[in-house]
């Protein structure tokens, strides 16, 4: 897929069909202009060990996500500033991070 497509604000209609093929656990937000979803871990060194994957992941995607680190939750939202909402590309990342 080409970078431009990937970076076209979604309508709802496309936003709810990409929503359906990632886990449950993601929230569209309430103005609809990004998605979250957060983590629950046994420890911080967890939660740290994670973070340090989702921050290989956004290096490649060239798609960095809102990161909130607490003691045993880390949670993650995106956005796709240049358009002001949702993008396939925040989907794409979405998926990488699920397979974790």
């Amino acid at each position: 897929m080409n970078e431009s497509a990937l970076v076209k604000k979604l309508n709802k209609e496309e936003r709810e069909k990409l929503r359906e093929a990632v886990h449950d656990a993601w929230h569209i937000s309430q103005n609809e202009r990004s998605i979250s979803r957060e983590f629950v871990f046994k420890n911080y060194c967890n939660v740290i060990s994670f973070f340090n994957a989702i921050a290989w992941i956004t290096q490649k995607m060239n798609h960095h996500p809102d990161i909130l680190v607490s003691f045993k939750k880390l949670t993650l939202s995106y956005t796709t500033h240049d358009v002001g909402g949702l993008s396939k590309l925040d989907f794409e990342c979405i998926v990488q991070v699920d397979r974790l």
